[in-house]
């Protein structure tokens, strides 16, 4: 579709314009790439001119026409609709000649959809406002696209569509806007799935959605933006911080003096494999019989410990040491601490521990207190039980190791390995005829409050519990 006149046009900031040979490609990361053969002066103007920004889809053909006699205006404005589809243009909608807001395609599945000009319009609830640098952005995981808030006003408007307003209403709140000022602020709100038009009962499609119903905000806002489609930035093994930070050491520093030293188990687990998949279930309720410090050692040995470690190479700097060990993770960065809150285990005093996986060891971070207790009660609410497990098992994560490394699925990486390592707890619990029972959530604050540890560099993200069968 042809860009509508009000918007000045440019392109996405993710686009490169490159030459081959007689061609001209038009390369984006996530868009693909648009070849251009053996374009001619015209179109050369014209894309030089777009590079440029601040100019209508008019005045660019205009200015190719006065510049080009003879021009093939209607080469012209199709190339322009070609970018157009592509998603490799921008939109601004200037007031006095200043930017008010930009709209920013971030996939290839973006298109620009006209609003209507009767309906009423209401922000949606998975909608976001944030700072982005020195710029404001909204944005919502609807859709396909950002919004770059460049007047203060903008914000305003945003606040405004917190109830349904229609464009004349909007023109009475906003003196400063024309009506059709404000039917294309809309429109690029509505192509961005920021805004949409509500029904007679004042519901939003999303509203009526079945599926978006049962969605929260931050689930979908981080389910879109740790996978590919709905966004730009990069993803993957990035090691956008080797030139700047070192890389967290893959076993972390001692926590305490006080160490309990733990036997490696004498047996091997010798259980037909096909039993252990078939009897593996929850068991929230610790049996009568307590867990021995035997069993958990066996547990820890046969999960999580170290098995082998393999250092950087000095060389390359986008190097950092990483551990094989009986659970998967990714990039073998294994990022989970595991802490123990021990409330009854023969031959282990109760009390709370950090496992140290190199030397298969506890170390003794404190006694049973209130707080430590209410670990404990919060395992027990969550497992639907009044007795507290044996052991619950707080896994933490140490961010930094993942981010190093990863942009963009850092986090959903760490919730894959938090996965891993449940199941493979799970395997060996079973396998040692202990009552396992992961858990679908914990106070992450009170755990950083006991542990001493920073809140954005290392706390919970996962608990398990196992306890005597």
């Amino acid at each position: 579709m042809l860009p509508p006149a009000p918007y000045h046009l440019s392109w996405a900031s993710s686009v490169r314009l490159d030459a081959d040979g007689g061609d001209l490609l038009l390369r984006s990361p996530n868009r693909g790439t648009l070849r251009l053969r053996q374009p001619d002066a015209a179109q050369r103007q014209l894309l030089a001119l777009v590079g440029s920004g601040g100019h209508t889809a008019d005045a660019l053909c205009q200015a190719v026409l006065r510049q080009t006699p003879g021009a093939d205006l209607a080469r012209l404005y199709h190339l322009l609709m070609q970018t157009a589809d592509r998603a490799l243009l921008r939109y601004t909608v200037c007031q006095q000649g200043q930017p008010w807001l930009t709209l920013e395609p971030l996939a290839s599945a973006f298109r620009l959809e006209p609003s209507a000009a009767t309906p009423r319009y209401q922000l949606s609830r998975f909608a976001c406002l944030r700072r982005l640098g020195a710029q404001m952005v909204l944005e919502c995981p609807l859709g396909h696209a950002q919004l770059l808030l460049h007047d203060a006003r903008a914000v305003h408007l945003v606040a405004l569509l917190s109830q349904a307003h229609s464009i004349a209403e909007l023109a009475t709140q906003l003196p400063e806007l024309s009506e059709s000022t404000l039917a294309a602020v809309i429109t690029l709100l509505h192509s961005a799935r920021v805004v949409q038009a509500v029904d007679a009962d004042g519901l939003l499609p999303e509203d009526r959605d079945e599926p978006l119903q049962q969605w929260e905000f931050h689930d979908l806002l981080f389910h879109s933006r740790s996978r590919a489609g709905r966004h730009d930035a990069p993803m993957g093994a990035t090691t956008r911080f080797a030139t700047r930070l070192r890389p967290l050491p893959a076993v972390k520093p001692p926590m305490s003096t006080r160490r309990i030293m733990l036997e490696p188990p004498q047996e091997t687990l010798n259980k037909p494999f096909g039993e252990v998949i078939e009897a593996r279930r929850s068991q929230p309720q610790p049996g009568t019989t307590p867990l021995h410090v035997a069993r958990l050692s066996a547990l820890l040995y046969h999960a999580a410990r170290v098995k082998a470690r393999h250092e950087p190479y000095p060389a390359q700097p986008q190097a950092y040491a990483a551990t094989q060990r009986p659970s998967a993770s990714g990039g073998a960065i294994h990022a989970l601490e595991l802490y123990l809150t021990v409330s009854r285990c023969d031959g282990l005093p109760s009390g709370f521990y950090h496992y140290d996986p190199l030397a298969h060891a506890l170390e003794h971070l404190a006694d049973l207190g209130a707080d430590h207790q209410r670990l404990l009660q919060s395992a027990c609410q969550a497992s639907g039980t009044t007795q507290p497990p044996d052991v619950l098992i707080s896994m933490a994560a140490r961010f930094q190791r993942n981010s190093w490394k990863y942009q963009s699925i850092a986090y959903a990486l760490i919730l894959k390995d938090v996965g891993a390592l449940c199941q493979q707890l799970y395997l060996v619990a079973t396998a040692l005829q202990l009552a396992p029972c992961a858990l679908g959530g914990g106070d992450s604050d009170l755990f950083a409050q006991l542990t001493g540890t920073d809140y954005y560099a290392e706390t919970t993200v996962g608990e398990f519990t196992v306890s005597g069968a």
